[in-house]
């Protein structure tokens, strides 16, 4: 499938298609901007798995770096890149603050900010030497990202009841 004007795209900074539930979710999201604008641009990290496309194109980020928040400043340079070249786009889904800074930079666009986790709270459990700096900027991205988009979306009732405490 060939995109003439892709009109939305989805950003995660997930492995698709992969065997976790974040896949099936990405798949449905997927589908559902599909239907709601005929032509959507996926922007993921290379996934594990073949899989046929149902009705969208997918450009996938395959730079092995090791280091965590490398890969993630990275994924998000890669993901501005290939937004700016879609002057058509009314409608940017992103489930990750790298993916959102990249959306958000680019203001013809929609943002809408599905939040499944968050980094801020994730990564101490991941990486518990984490310096308390860097936490502070993820912090500050976390905010911006919630600000600035048009709509923000949370599957999970566990992080829609903790958002009192990250301010939204």
């Amino acid at each position: 499938m060939v995109l003439t004007n892709p009109r939305s795209a989805y950003i995660a900074f997930d492995r698709y298609p992969s065997s976790k539930g974040s896949a099936t979710h990405i798949t449905y999201m997927i589908e559902t901007l599909r239907d709601m604008t005929d032509q959507v641009l996926l922007l993921s990290i290379k996934g594990s798995e073949e899989f046929s496309k149902k009705g969208f194109v997918h450009k996938e980020f395959d730079e092995q770096i090791p280091n965590f928040l490398r890969r993630a400043t990275r994924f998000s340079a890669w993901t501005f890149e290939n937004l700016k070249k879609e002057h058509g786009l009314q409608l940017v889904n992103f489930r990750d603050i790298g993916g959102g800074m990249a959306a958000l930079e680019l203001p013809h666009m929609f943002p809408v900010f599905e939040i499944n986790g968050l980094p801020s709270i994730e990564l101490p459990y991941r990486y518990p030497f984490l310096d308390k700096g860097t936490l502070e900027k993820i912090r500050k991205i976390e905010a911006k990202c919630i600000k600035r988009s048009g709509k923000i979306i949370v599957p999970s009732g566990v992080i829609r009841d903790s958002g009192v405490n990250i301010g939204w």
